[in-house]
């Protein structure tokens, strides 16, 4: 009521501000009535040409015409006068209403004129929920904080679904995603109800995806040929067999694989493919594939299944990597761990066929490393020539890794056989090898970099110190010299002064 109460006031104000459109010239009420309202100008004119023509008829005055016009002047000021009482209580009045939009329509101006790059900075150091909130701010925000919620996804179990459903709808959303880890949830839904056909939509529609951590246990690898992203980092569980080795010939930029899945005899990879790898997780059948004939650097091999972790296997699989394309760099050895004797023998044999190995790491995922394997490591690191670092791991809280007094003195003695040697670490502690200290733990070389960092500091408190006594004696001596040159210039007056009387006597 209220608002159809102020429609009709304003409508009739409108036609109380102009009053001579009622009675200007000789054109009947319904015409005036139809007319526009005019200008303040207009008014002014028509005014002056009404009363110009008041004066040639000889000066008459038109008393009714004044006396409609003062009662439309007194009515008008009545009827504001109650639109504003109206709305006073409810709402701002029109000159309030008129600034409040003014600032709004600068701040919205002012806050478009801010760089997207300076908006991007900001939201990068938020939270994924400010994210989501900051999305409903403008277009400016939502298209920001939507690259930065879908660039890197790790959905939960229970988010999977509904995050590929999104995927596969929205292109647009899908296309910002760079990096993408899913893990295997195919034992609580049917590969065949529609979730492997869901995951390749999505992946087809990630146009720039770069990392893909893909842990589904299967031979499904011929749903995601033809995705027209270009990975450079890739771990999978999934089947190596001939639709996988298809898929990987698509992908010519991964540098850095983990290929965890069941090897199908029988199935290889071109020379072509595969030319940038450079690291590499597998087991020895699927290295023996790999690795040949490419650059690989860095090599991890899994040798989980018991009674694998032997000398003629792991001569076979070293034997094998010394065909890539240059020199390894580091090794490492995720292993089940049997007797002493067979460990040493399978470690032994890495350095005849990689002697000029950087970096050698063992994971002891199964078994106990004994002291027996610790003290017969020494002939095995004294057969390498570069050796730098050597990592020592077991999953056994209970064995030889985890007892100080087993593990404190072997640095040194490995050091003495293999002069590369510079860091032994082991779960307990880390040990490297400083030249003027020799062999100490991390914390040890960081008590002694703490020390040296206080006796630096001291050292330059005392030079601060040496520094403000010369500044205080080199201030003393100029003093000095000009009281010195003071007193010449005094005893050079006196003397002039003396000269005087003594010619003029």
């Amino acid at each position: 009521m209220q608002g159809r109460k102020r429609a009709r006031l304003l409508y009739l104000s409108s036609f109380l501000r102009y009053p001579w459109t009622f009675f200007s010239g000789t054109a009947g009420a319904g015409a005036a009535t139809a007319q526009a309202p005019e200008s303040d100008e207009g008014h002014k004119s028509r005014a002056g040409l009404q009363s110009e023509g008041n004066i040639g008829r000889g000066g008459e005055k038109d008393s009714a015409s004044g006396s409609c016009v003062r009662r439309l002047s007194e009515l008008q000021a009545s009827i504001m006068a109650t639109c504003d009482n109206v709305y006073s209580k409810d709402r701002p009045s029109m000159v309030e209403q008129q600034m409040e939009s003014s600032r709004d329509s600068s701040h919205v101006k002012t806050s478009f004129l801010l760089p997207a790059e300076i908006i991007h900075e900001i939201l990068v150091f938020t939270d994924r929920s400010t994210l989501t909130t900051s999305a409903t701010v403008n277009r400016t925000f939502q298209h920001i904080s939507q690259r930065l919620l879908y660039r890197h996804l790790e959905p939960q179990p229970s988010k999977i679904i509904p995050c590929l459903k999104t995927l596969a709808a929205r292109p647009t959303l899908a296309a910002m995603t760079r990096r993408f880890m899913i893990t295997d949830i195919t034992k609580s839904h049917n590969p065949l109800a529609g979730y492997l056909s869901l995951l390749s939509r999505a992946l087809h529609n990630m146009t720039a995806l770069t990392e893909l951590t893909l842990l589904l246990d299967g031979p499904f690898a011929n749903m995601f040929i033809d995705c027209p992203f270009r990975l450079r980092s890739l771990s999978t569980t999934l089947h190596w067999n001939h639709s996988f080795t298809e898929w990987m010939a698509e992908q010519t930029e991964i540098d850095d694989a983990m290929f965890g899945g069941t090897f199908v005899m029988g199935c290889t990879i071109a020379s072509g493919t595969l030319r940038k790898l450079t690291r590499v997780s597998a087991s020895p059948l699927i290295l023996a594939t790999v690795v040949p004939g490419r650059a690989v650097k860095d090599v991890e091999v899994c040798v989980m299944q018991p009674g694998l972790f032997k000398q003629d296997i792991m001569w076979t699989t070293t034997k094998i990597m010394s065909f890539a394309a240059c020199p390894l760099r580091s090794l490492q050895i995720i292993a089940s761990i049997g007797s002493p004797a067979d460990a040493l023998a399978a470690l032994g044999a890495i350095p005849e066929n990689l002697s000029t190995l950087k970096s050698l790491s063992v994971h002891a995922a199964c078994g106990s490393v004994t002291t027996e394997l610790l003290e017969g490591l020494q002939d095995v690191t004294s057969r390498f020539e570069h050796l730098r670092s050597v990592l020592l791991i077991s999953r056994d809280t209970s064995d030889a890794l985890h007892d100080t007094s087993a593990v404190s003195g072997l640095a040194a003695k490995w050091h003495s056989s293999c002069k590369s040697l510079e860091c032994v670490s082991f779960p307990i502690a880390t040990w490297v090898h400083n030249q003027k200290y020799g062999w100490m733990t991390v914390g040890e070389l960081e008590r002694i970099l703490v020390e040296r960092e206080k006796t630096l500091r001291n050292r330059e408190k005392e030079l601060e110190e040496r520094e403000r006594i010369l500044a205080s004696e080199q201030r003393a001596l100029e003093l000095r010299e000009i009281g010195i040159e003071k007193e010449i210039k005094s005893l050079r007056t006196g003397l002039v002064r003396f000269g005087a009387e003594t010619t003029t006597s």
